[in-house]
């Protein structure tokens, strides 16, 4: 059963489908077009980037490797050329097929090649599907800085196909279905108890439910703030100040799921130590994740320096204050703002908590 979401973003309209195998969708939103280009990644299992092919048509079909290193300014640049040399129309589509970074790279691209181009996305991880796909925002690295340069560009289309994914690339999206479930659906972690990683890929209402719910919950918040300028989108944020740091501060060995998990734990004991939240919720989140079969990432707190070294580049520093997004409770998040000295001290008192 194929569900849709439909969102006005900024006086732009957004559709996502969410489904089991969505090709003949995927062709009929092809078709509407003169023009295409579909970038693909290489990393996704050859199966399914045969798929992918024969949906788009080889000759449109332009095969890069995934990853942060291909969010480069230098990638960028080659890409554009490309297209210039094809003579690709500004009223032509670009899509993606492939995970988080791709959908960055595709999107920078779209937004910026002749002042804009229609875009479509067919995420191929959990992660891209529940998060990144979702809310136009596009980014490249600079000087080992995650998405210091970026973009807001909304697909027209984004195609949410459960069948595409595997065990392997559930890990990283668990971490963020999680986050949407603390944050503001607490039925997500009702589900979420009730599986394992092991049974997860074959039940696939369960699936299917997560994704749904996710989706929605993130298009609410960024229908009504896409710019992030009212607070809204800012609760999608929770784990991520510390979550982006631990990326960086690693050379992204530590994957942005398993980045992102060992962020909420630290935020929430942030929270908890601080008096902001009233119960451990941190000692439930950190459970449920390692049930999930997820890797935690091994922090100690001499990392605390690097760590905040990183933040003070982030988004999430307003005025010099770093901003975090801590649940109170279920469901419930709520903002606060720490100066560096203090937020330092609590971040060392929460890595010695997180290495329990």
């Amino acid at each position: 059963m194929t569900r849709k979401i439909r969102g006005e973003i900024s006086g732009m309209v957004s559709e996502v489908l969410i489904g089991d195998h969505l090709d003949s969708e995927i062709c009929r939103s092809l078709e509407r077009f003169d023009e295409s280009l579909m970038f693909v990644s290489k990393g996704i299992p050859d199966p399914l980037r045969e798929r992918i092919s024969r949906i788009e048509g080889a000759d449109r079909t332009y095969h890069l490797d995934d990853g942060e290193l291909c969010k480069t300014i230098e990638t960028y640049n080659n890409l554009v050329l490309m297209l210039l040399e094809r003579n690709f129309p500004r009223s032509g589509l670009i899509s993606y097929a492939g995970g988080g970074t791709l959908g960055d790279l595709a999107g920078f691209l779209s937004s910026t090649y002749k002042r804009g181009t229609p875009l479509h996305a067919i995420p191929t991880t959990l992660l891209a599907q529940v998060d990144s796909a979702i809310g136009g925002k596009n980014g490249l690295n600079a000087s080992s800085v995650k998405n210091a340069i970026g973009t807001f560009h909304v697909p027209g289309m984004i195609f949410c196909d459960i069948s595409v994914l595997n065990e392997k690339v559930l890990a990283d999206g668990l971490s963020e279905v999680v986050k949407y479930g603390m944050i503001g659906d607490p039925s997500i972690l009702e589900i979420l108890e009730s599986l394992t990683r092991e049974n997860l890929i074959e039940d696939r209402g369960s699936l299917l439910a997560l994704v749904e719910k996710s989706v929605s919950l993130k298009m609410k918040m960024v229908s009504e703030d896409l710019y992030d300028r009212k607070g809204i989108r800012s609760t999608l944020n929770f784990g991520h100040t510390i979550g982006h740091a631990i990326e960086s501060a690693t050379s992204n060995m530590v994957s942005h799921g398993r980045a992102v998990a060992g962020g909420m734990i630290l935020e929430s004991v942030i929270g908890e130590i601080a008096g902001i939240a009233s119960e451990k919720y941190s000692g439930f989140i950190k459970r449920l994740l390692v049930d999930l079969g997820i890797e935690l990432p091994r922090i100690r707190r001499e990392d605390a320096d690097r760590i905040l070294s990183y933040i003070g580049n982030d988004k999430k520093v307003e005025n010099g204050n770093i901003i975090l997004n801590v649940p109170v409770s279920p469901g419930i998040p709520v903002g606060v703002k720490l100066e560096p000295h203090d937020f330092r001290k609590l971040l060392q008192e929460a890595i010695l908590e997180y290495e329990k």
